[in-house]
């Protein structure tokens, strides 16, 4: 089917003479795709005179349907039918195609009642429709809401896992496979963006090369954003190839024994009713995510209203007894349904913590009325802090560090050094890298891994880098430390750093003669200047 016949909207109404009398039966035509175009309609009765097609009736969809008979009526008449063009409008989804049927007896003095038969336009997720499956095939669909609703029934930040099968039926190997996701409201427009997905690829995940007779399962992660509204939708998966000379219009298949209607999923969104649910947290990052004794450590995140009513104060709070916080949040402005605010919590990890996983508990507190919150959530959001390097271990581990210069010295630039620290003992161990003595002519830009854990074994190497005052030369010294518990291990750099240039970028620091040149230089304009003032008055 030519691509350049997507434009005019048309209804064609067809007229065929046949030989009928009474009862006129016909059959359900296959639903029609842009790959599968074509269908037959089966027409069967005793001994018709005249039978008229009064109408074919696709609202927004066919362009132009092309019907005509197979061969004169003698009882039964076939009549073929061809997609010749679709609205490019059409949005994904099954569209309804009727045709209707009018029949007289021999006199024209009988008329049957209307006869009509539908069937569909299925725009499906491939951009041609379902074509070469035979080769390229989605075997299984397994989707699983890790969240508070049910597999096909989401709430508002609900994480939902697809995991797809596909594999190579066909007798040679395929390159360039795609496994792709989408997700369309009950309209047909793709709403896609609105998910918030977790894994790496998003929507659309490459597989690669699958040998002939091989199958590749991928992995799709999402959060229902709160962007999403209620109501019905439909998840499709497809797969193609995006090779050269191949392309969706050669090879691709979006159909599963595991949809629910072959080619999509049906699934609602639905907002949180329970009273004990309504506030929802996204967005949470801790940084650093791992800390020792005396870091200054943010939380941010957004508050959710995922309810079904509208809110006009909530608090929102965090809490850890052993980190020692206790902290709340109030939006006075209220969060209406689906609304959301961005929150933050500032706090410093004190000092005599053992060295482990900390769990920040999140709740809120919300139905606010006559100055009190009469709601809280039922289950608090637990987020993990990792804290190392606070507490002194019983077996000192063996460790060393090398540090070196990775740069050039010059006063008012970046310095860098380059330190190698390395486990030498039995187990895993965990270190603080820092670096002093340098605080009198620099100051310290960042460190590239402040606690770097390694196994027995191991060796990482770490990038300290230090902004040098401006004026500085001379000999210096600084030094870069691992902490591990009580043992610090240290080693000390020296460091030359080049005086600042003069004119012309020469130094005349240090250098007898270039002074001496120079003031001899100055005594000869001098000279020239009077002998020119004395010639000038004769």
């Amino acid at each position: 089917m030519s691509k350049s016949l997507i434009s005019i909207f048309a209804v064609v109404a067809l007229v065929l003479s046949v030989v009928m009398v009474s009862a006129l039966d016909l059959s359900t035509p296959e639903d029609l795709t842009l790959a599968n175009n074509k269908t037959t309609l089966t027409l069967s009765s005793a001994d018709l005179v005249d039978l008229t097609v009064s109408k074919v009736d696709a609202p927004g969809v066919v362009t132009l349907l092309s019907a005509t008979p197979a061969s004169p009526f003698n009882g039964t008449a076939t009549l073929n039918i061809s997609l010749v063009s679709v609205d490019s409008t059409v949005k994904f989804g099954t569209h309804p195609i009727t045709i209707s049927t009018l029949a007289t007896d021999a006199t024209n003095s009988s008329i049957t009642e209307p006869n009509a038969v539908s069937f569909n336009f299925i725009k499906s997720f491939c951009s041609y429709g379902a074509v070469g499956e035979q080769n390229l095939t989605i075997n299984s669909i397994d989707m699983s809401n890790l969240g508070e609703g049910d597999d096909t029934e989401w709430r508002l930040l609900d994480t939902v896992r697809v995991e797809v099968e596909v594999e190579n039926q066909g007798e040679s190997d395929l390159s360039d496979i795609v496994v792709e996701l989408a997700v369309f409201d009950s309209s047909g427009n793709e709403v896609t963006g609105d998910l918030n997905f977790i894994n790496s690829d998003e929507e659309e995940i490459e597989i690669g090369k699958i040998n002939d007779g091989d199958n590749e399962q991928v992995t799709f992660e999402f959060e229902v954003s709160p962007d999403f509204d209620d109501g019905d939708y439909r998840l499709a998966i497809k797969t193609y190839s995006k090779k050269s000379g191949l392309g969706q219009d050669k090879i691709c298949d979006d159909t599963a024994g595991d949809l629910d209607n072959g080619f999509y999923q049906s699934v609602s969104v639905e907002r949180e009713t329970d009273e004990g649910k309504r506030i929802g947290f996204s967005n949470i990052k801790v940084n650093p995510s791992e800390a020792t004794c005396g870091d200054a450590v943010q939380l941010t995140l957004d508050a959710i209203n995922i309810g079904d009513e509208d809110e006009d104060q909530v608090q929102v709070t965090l809490f850890n007894k052993e980190l020692g916080i206790n902290q709340f949040v109030e939006i006075k402005g209220g969060l209406d349904q689906g609304d959301s605010e961005s929150l933050s919590f500032n706090f410093e990890v004190p000092a005599g913590l053992a060295d482990k996983t900390y769990n920040l508990e999140l709740s809120a507190d919300y139905d606010y009325n006559k100055g009190e919150y009469r709601q809280s959530l039922d289950d608090v959001r637990k987020i993990s802090l990792k804290v190392l390097g606070c507490q002194p271990v019983v077996s000192t581990p063996a460790a060393t560090i090398t540090a070196s210069l990775a740069s050039e010295a010059k006063a008012g630039q970046q310095l860098t050094i380059l330190a190698t620290l390395k486990n030498s003992g039995t187990s895993a161990t965990s270190f603080v890298v820092d670096a002093s003595g340098f605080e009198s002519w620099a100051a310290l830009g960042s460190v590239s891994d402040r606690i770097v854990t390694l196994n027995a074994g191991e060796s990482k190497d770490v990038t300290v880098v230090l902004n040098v005052n401006s004026g500085v030369s001379g000999d210096k010294i600084l030094t870069v430390d691992a902490k591990s518990g009580a043992q610090t291990i240290s080693k000390t750099v020296p460091v030359s750093i080049a005086a600042s240039q003069g004119i012309s970028g020469v130094s005349l620091s240090g250098n007898t003669m270039l002074w001496v040149i120079g003031a001899i230089n100055l005594i000869l304009v001098i000279v020239i200047i009077i002998v020119a003032i004395r010639v000038s008055r004769r």
